[in-house]
């Protein structure tokens, strides 16, 4: 795609917004930069900018990249639908100048953990590999852009946000993990949410691959019609599909690969990390020695350490249903549960079943706290508490627990109501947990 003197606009200027107005400067593109946050600090990028608004300046241009989290409905990106003018994400952008093969995860839970672990294996097995995307901790596509040679396999991670803004982006191998309710503050309703996740099919050829949940009848569904090969992965013995697990055994195509590795990430994510592995030629010896030598994701049942015989365990990233139960079904034994957030316009009732069976204490935090209590107050559970902020919810974790107890952050919903988002909400349960005092 040549940009030379091509006047783009990019509106939203922070991670992927930069990366995309670097890549552009170096195509030779003229570039204009909108945000709506009058404090961002850009004076690093060098272009022309306007901050805390988004004008009708931005329509002077050929080509508009917006960042994920600008909504397509804003005004300006309307009009600019209206005058003709292409209106394209950062992850389209990127994806016009890698000429290698694409892995693309998405998904409602399990798309940092399994890019995570797909890398693992990748560089387990010598392969030249990178991931990006929407992923944390991570790099926008368009800042590896540069990186990339022919031979590198480039794992990125997807959201819906991404996907509603592509025109030609088309991986060699989409997986696509699990679909329930999220972001239908955006989406507005799950039939559009589920349209988004689909287009991850939709420039896909005959010799490209889609890695699906057989279980997952949302996913089936968002595949049906899609040019590409399926290959189906289940957590029980579905021997209708391509991975599976039996009896604590991994088989694939009928053959037997190797035990369930004993490792704290949904096997789900596992299945699907094979699934890949096996199209990428990986044998079976390196891909067990890639799982087992998994470090985990931040923030994603991140063990943080022990203290008086007490287990600690980060999973701040955990944010809807689907997510926390997933998480508490990893556990060996019923934890001491901190949990909490921001509400969200979902069913809990799934969150409130998990609690009442899986959890041996619950301290509530943040502004969904009322709606909790009542909840576990009609299921009769008594075990339950109120905390003011991380450090109250830590110590009353810690004064309920008795040593061989897990500690479990795994808040069920956004972070916003206390903290920035859901790193700085980890980064304070840790810091919350190492002030606690060595007996």
């Amino acid at each position: 795609m040549n940009l030379v003197d091509k006047r783009v606009s990019v509106v939203g200027l922070k991670r992927s917004g930069s990366a995309a107005v670097s890549l552009l400067k170096k195509r030779g593109a003229f570039v204009f930069g909108s945000d709506t946050d009058r404090t961002l600090d850009v004076s690093s990028l060098d272009i022309p900018h306007e901050l805390g608004k988004n004008s009708q300046r931005i329509l002077d241009s050929n080509l508009i990249v917006i960042s994920p989290g600008v909504s397509l409905q804003h005004p300006v990106l309307i009009e600019a639908k209206n005058r003709g003018i292409p209106v394209i994400g950062e992850l389209e952008l990127a994806s016009w100048f890698v000429h290698s093969p694409i892995i693309a995860v998405t998904g409602t839970n399990g798309k940092t953990t399994t890019c995570l672990l797909i890398d693992s294996i990748t560089k387990t097995a010598s392969m030249d590999s990178v991931v990006a995307g929407n992923i944390y901790p991570g790099t926008p596509i368009s800042a590896v852009v540069d990186k990339i040679s022919p031979q590198t396999v480039v794992i990125v991670e997807v959201s819906s946000f991404q996907l509603e803004t592509i025109e030609k982006f088309r991986p060699h191998v989409a997986v696509v993990l699990n679909i329930t309710p999220d972001h239908l503050d955006r989406h507005l309703s799950m039939e559009e949410y589920k349209k988004m996740k689909a287009r991850i099919f939709e420039n896909q050829e005959e010799t490209d691959f889609a890695i699906l949940n057989f279980k997952d009848e949302n996913v089936r569904e968002i595949y049906n019609g899609a040019r590409s090969k399926a290959v189906y992965f289940s957590i029980s013995n579905d021997r209708e599909a391509d991975v599976y697990a039996e009896d604590g055994i991994i088989w694939y195509g009928g053959k037997r690969l190797f035990p369930v590795p004993t490792i704290d990430i949904p096997l789900e994510d596992i299945l699907a990390g094979i699934a890949v592995s096996k199209i990428l030629g990986i044998s079976n010896r390196l891909i067990k020695k890639g799982l087992l030598s998994f470090k985990g994701a931040p923030h994603r049942m991140e063990n943080i350490g022990e203290i008086n015989g007490r287990t600690f365990i980060n999973n701040s990233m955990c944010t809807n249903p689907s997510s926390f139960v997933k998480s508490l079904d990893v556990l060996r034994e019923k934890p001491i549960l901190i949990m909490g957030g921001k509400p969200k316009k979902i069913d809990i009732e799934p969150i409130l079943e998990a609690i009442a069976e899986k959890v041996k204490f619950c301290v509530v935090m943040g502004e969904v706290s009322d709606v909790i209590i009542k909840g576990l107050e009609k299921r009769r559970h008594p075990d339950f508490y109120c905390a003011r902020n991380m450090q109250d919810a830590v110590q009353k974790a810690y004064s309920l627990s008795t040593p061989g107890d897990v500690i479990f952050l795994s808040p069920g919903f956004a972070s916003f109501d206390m903290f920035k988002d859901f790193e700085e909400r980890g980064n304070a349960f840790k810091k919350e947990v190492r002030n606690l005092p060595e007996e």
